[in-house]
C-alpha cells in the first residue's frame, strides 16, 4: 500500500493534526442523521465527531463503528468506507486500552505497522 494511501489509525483528540489525511477512527455510534448522510460517534478519547458519508446508508448500523475516511478542515470525518460489528465481537472491548494502544503507537512509530 502506498504511503497516501495508508490509512492511519487515531484517536479523536489527534484529529487535528491529520487535517487533508487519510485516518481510521473508532467509536460508539450516537445518532445516525436522518437523511441517513452521516452519524455522529464518540471515539475511545470521548470525543464526538461527525462522520460524512458519501451516499446514504442502506444499513443498520452497529452501536460500534470503524471508519476510513479523510479528516476535512473543520475536523469531521469525509468517510470512505466503514465497518459495522456484531455485538459478540465488541462486547468486551476495553475502550481505554484501545485509545491507549493507539496512542503508544503514535509514540513509538517505529514499532506499528500503517494500514
Amino acid at each position: 500500500m502506498s504511503e497516501s494511501s495508508a490509512y492511519i489509525r487515531v484517536t479523536g483528540k489527534m484529529l487535528d493534526n491529520y487535517r487533508g489525511q487519510n485516518v481510521c477512527l473508532i467509536g460508539k455510534l450516537n445518532k445516525l442523521a436522518g437523511d441517513q448522510m452521516s452519524f455522529e460517534m464518540t471515539t475511545p478519547d470521548e470525543q464526538q465527531i461527525l462522520v460524512k458519508l458519501r451516499a446514504p446508508t442502506r444499513e443498520m448500523l452497529s452501536d460500534i463503528v470503524e471508519v476510513y475516511g479523510s479528516v476535512d478542515e473543520k475536523g469531521n470525518i469525509v468517510c470512505m468506507n466503514y465497518t459495522t460489528f456484531e455485538p459478540s465481537m465488541y462486547q468486551n472491548l476495553d475502550m481505554d486500552l484501545y485509545n491507549e494502544t493507539i496512542r503508544m503507537a503514535h509514540q513509538l512509530p517505529k514499532h506499528y505497522i500503517k494500514a
